[in-house]
């Protein structure tokens, strides 16, 4: 008989505990989802910001080559995307200004690399 009481107060045990771990893994979806409806927010706004901006705006990446660039550079430069994507930054950038893009390309490699990636 005490072995009878020992099963039913173990299998009690069992299904409270999975039930808290339900209980827990809803909680859990409901913080992802929140988080994730918050990046998506963020990344719209900023997609919004860089493609409405009446100022150029070309994004590189940490070897220089030109990965997007928003409409106003498009017209200021007189390339499209399509054009120069992947390019080195020198075909845009106009001559006088390849040190400092230089430059900010390595503090900016090198902010990664110590930070590593950037979070929106």
């Amino acid at each position: 008989m005490a072995n009878n009481m020992d099963v039913d107060e173990t299998n009690t045990q069992i299904s409270e505990g999975l039930e808290a771990l339900r209980l827990r893994n809803d909680e859990l979806e409901k913080e992802v989802d929140s988080r994730h409806k918050e990046q998506s927010e963020k990344l719209m706004l900023m997609t919004k910001v860089f493609m409405e901006s009446i100022d150029p705006i070309i994004i590189l990446d940490m070897e220089g080559r030109i990965v997007n660039l928003n409409k106003a550079a498009e017209n200021i430069y007189e390339w499209e995307l399509d054009e120069i994507l992947g390019e080195d930054f020198k075909i845009i950038i106009p001559k006088e200004c390849h040190e400092q893009v230089s430059e900010l390309i390595t503090f900016g490699a090198s902010l990664t690399k110590r930070r590593g990636s950037p979070k929106l």
